[in-house]
């Protein structure tokens, strides 16, 4: 009797490799599995699948991108600095304040000390919001003027980060 040598099916290891592509590059090379099989089937399903997995890898770039720097890790230095527990919600849809009041209602649903907003539909909503919720702080990040004694206005220039973090930390003092 001939030992039989125990052989993975060809081509099993090139899909296992190819599956692991996008986990292995961290997302960034999320659309080639895609792409290669798009050449090699040719197919119009293949094509838009290709196309989908593209738009989602060039909408997280311009998103890190066009992110300020001095906004990147925020809440982790307003979160080390109070040990206050943070959430994060972003609106999604388009920007206006239709859309950022859902949002806004759901953190104070959630009986958040702090609401720390970011973008001027966010900071509208929050500041129309604070006269009726005086036992919750209010950071407003933009061009909003501060009118309260629970809303506290933070320019956007240089030394945001550090702006920020001081007004969240005041604020979780406040309430204590």
């Amino acid at each position: 009797m001939k030992p039989v040598a125990s052989r993975v099916p060809r081509g099993t290891v090139a899909r296992a490799g190819f599956a692991l592509l996008p986990l292995v590059s961290l997302g960034l090379l999320c659309n080639v599995p895609s792409l290669v099989l798009a050449l090699r089937r040719r197919s119009r399903a293949d094509w838009w699948a290709f196309a989908g997995f593209s738009a989602v890898l060039a909408a997280w770039v311009t998103d890190v991108e066009l992110s300020p720097a001095d906004s990147h890790g925020l809440l982790q230095d307003a979160s080390s600095k109070t040990h206050a527990r943070v959430s994060y919600a972003q609106v999604i849809g388009e920007q206006n304040t239709g859309n950022a009041r859902p949002f806004l209602n759901g953190l104070l649903q959630r009986s958040c000390d702090v609401v720390l907003a970011v973008g001027r539909p966010e900071a509208a909503v929050a500041a129309q919001a604070a006269p009726v919720h005086r036992d919750v702080g209010f950071v407003l990040v933009g061009d909003t003027a501060a009118a309260g004694t629970n809303v506290t206005a933070v320019r956007v220039g240089a030394g945001l980060r550090a702006d920020v973090g001081g007004a969240v930390e005041r604020a979780v003092e406040a309430r204590g």
